[in-house]
């Protein structure tokens, strides 16, 4: 059970398997694109979590804001998990703290500072599932 979780990712609506070549491909990012960049402690260990302004090809053309949320350990620099957002997961909540201003194009760093704050690892004991997004952090 523990085995079938490591190799699934959660979407909006369920969990869904992924195959080794498509998680290789989630992962992969253009470090040019890096938007911002955070340390700090987490599920008891110290990570970097990384903004990236660039998703698939397909997501460039039905979102105007496309991130991929890397959360890599911090020493040893292996990728723990990834996560793409885009501006339907973030709309509610940035509405709800009147924070909407923050997806004009001009404010994408400040947009990423305060998202950043609401990324969490979700864990299995040490294991690292995926990356869930709390704004109640």
């Amino acid at each position: 059970q523990l085995e079938a979780a490591r190799e699934t990712i959660k979407d909006s609506t369920a969990l869904v398997p992924v195959s080794a070549s498509k998680k290789a491909a989630a992962q992969a990012v253009d470090e040019t694109m890096l938007v911002w960049r955070e340390e700090r402690w987490d599920a008891g260990r110290k990570v970097i979590i990384a903004f990236y302004g660039e998703t698939t090809k397909e997501d460039i053309m039905q979102y105007s804001h496309n991130f991929r949320i890397r959360v890599s350990d911090h020493a040893t620099l292996n990728v723990l998990a990834t996560r793409d957002v885009h501006e339907d997961d973030l709309e509610p909540t940035l509405f709800q703290k009147g924070l909407t201003d923050l997806l004009s194009a001009t404010k994408t760093e400040e947009l990423c500072k305060e998202v950043v704050g609401w990324v969490a690892l979700r864990t299995h004991g040490d294991e690292v599932l995926g990356i869930d997004l709390d704004p109640s952090r």
